[in-house]
């Protein structure tokens, strides 16, 4: 990471969140400073709640770890729901620990050129493809109007939009269906007694009511409930059984997505089963209960996932895990481990035979 390290993009996503957040940035030069200016995860949140009001409702200003991660966690769950493509994120150990900076001055930069998508009517930041040394890194649209749309439509060739119409550009974006009701009618109001979507079963996702989060409508709902149709007990039996006999351990009172996720969530199982397919992967697996340990071991489970070469858009978000955001996710992940073990020299554990599930092959 720190040889791709570029300080004139840095600069850049100084000055620009400067603008936005009004934070002066101007002495976090070099990616220790940088990352530790950014490092409680309220300045992000900030920067996103300039871009969209709202976009994150809770920021934890105390310097417990585990907030300061999950104020990360916060941000970058907005960056999602602003549409960022998963290959413009970065791992909440990239910054908190400072393991990638380089990962989070890119994604600055990557939400940078969402919110000019967007329409976003504050600074707008020069992209790389036209910025020079006569151009500013940031320029007020009030000011360069003009330039600012010559911006737009030069990104717009290199950073295509994804198209929310088209599933299977989305089919790894890990869209969230935690809270989709079961209504017979999209964004129809419930109470908290309505239950959930009944073939996401077994709990996952607890039962929702209006003043739980706000009713889903149209392309959301239809994402949603595309993503909830694709979750799989079966699939998800097949996976929790591999993990079982790869990790050596009991997993048979798992009958139901929320059981897993219970199972999964210290992040220690992932962590051994990891180990045993490439020993020494992750060296120190934390214990304790702790939410900030639980969550440096999914973080550190995830960095080896990426060591073993399986692709970003088929890892997931800490709190996908943590918090049983996205347990469909998890899952995808865990079919990409069971493909991964298999190109590891020395490996001769079992093997994930998912390849004839119909959700598999969604997946692929």
């Amino acid at each position: 990471a720190a040889a791709k390290y570029d300080p004139e993009s840095e600069k850049q996503a100084r000055e620009w969140i400067t603008a936005i957040t009004g934070e002066d940035l101007s002495q976090a030069c070099g990616a220790e400073a940088f990352a530790a200016a950014l490092k409680s995860g309220v300045l992000l949140c900030s920067l996103l709640n300039g871009i969209k009001p709202g976009t994150v409702k809770k920021v934890n200003k105390q310097k417990m770890p585990f907030m300061q991660m999950e104020n990360i966690n916060s941000y970058l769950e907005g960056c999602k729901a602003l549409g960022m493509p998963p290959s413009d994120m970065f791992m909440t150990v990239d910054l908190y620990e400072a393991k990638n900076v380089a990962a989070v001055v890119d994604n600055v930069i990557s939400l940078a050129r969402v919110a000019n998508s967007k329409g976003f009517s504050g600074a707008a930041m020069a992209c790389e493809a036209a910025a020079s040394s006569t151009i500013p890194s940031f320029i007020q649209p009030d000011a360069s109007l003009k330039l600012a749309k010559s911006l737009t439509a030069v990104k717009s060739m290199f950073y295509p939009p994804l198209e929310r119409s088209d599933p299977e550009q989305y089919k790894c974006s890990r869209l969230s269906c935690e809270y989709l009701v079961h209504s017979g009618v999209a964004g129809a109001e419930m109470d908290s007694k309505s239950p959930v979507r009944t073939n996401v079963s077994g709990g996952i996702y607890r039962k929702a009511s209006v003043s739980d989060k706000a009713p889903v409508y149209g392309l959301d709902a239809e994402l949603a409930k595309k993503a909830a149709d694709k979750y799989d007990l079966q699939l998800q039996g097949k996976c929790v059984a591999w993990l079982a006999e790869l990790a050596a351990t009991d997993l048979s009172q798992v009958s139901s997505a929320d059981d897993w996720q219970q199972e999964m969530k210290s992040g220690a199982l992932l962590c051994n089963a990891i180990n045993k397919i490439k020993p020494g992967s992750i060296k120190k697996i934390n214990k304790m209960n702790m939410p900030f340990m639980q969550m440096e071991n999914i973080t550190n489970y995830l960095e080896a996932c990426k060591s073993l070469g399986i692709p970003v858009p088929e890892l997931f978000m800490t709190i996908d895990l943590f918090e049983g955001k996205n347990m469909l996710a998890v899952m995808q992940n865990v079919i990409s481990l069971g493909r991964a073990a298999q190109k590891v020299p020395g490996y001769s554990g079992p093997v994930l035979d998912v390849k004839n599930d119909a959700t598999y092959n969604m997946f692929s």
